[in-house]
């Protein structure tokens, strides 16, 4: 259990990810923390990143879609809690994915 995974959620901003550049970069770097991750995954939610233009309609993904989802991304990246230590990163809204993550971290 070597390998560190960081998995960030984004809060609410105009620009989405885009603000959070200088934490991510920091964190690759591994600046100020005794080992930076492996992996970092970042998720984009155009519904509270103002970008609804590239939206159909404003729809927001349920909790169990939210976590159908990242479930299934860490299985396609193979990513396991045998082998990866997961730290769960989130900023405003961010928090509302962790908490629905947490609700079901026995799926993980």
């Amino acid at each position: 259990k070597n390998d560190n995974v960081c998995l960030f959620f984004h809060g609410v901003a105009p620009a989405g990810l885009l603000p959070y550049i200088p934490m991510v970069r920091a964190l690759l770097m591994g600046e100020q923390q005794k080992s930076k991750p492996q992996a970092l995954l970042l998720f984009e939610n155009q519904a509270i990143s103002c970008q609804f233009h590239n939206l159909p309609t404003f729809q927001v993904l349920s909790e169990p879609d939210t976590v159908t989802g990242v479930l299934d991304i860490l299985k396609q990246l193979r990513i396991t809690k045998a082998h990866q230590n997961l730290t769960l990163m989130g900023h405003s809204f961010g928090s509302c994915p962790i908490t629905w993550i947490l609700r079901r971290r026995d799926q993980f």
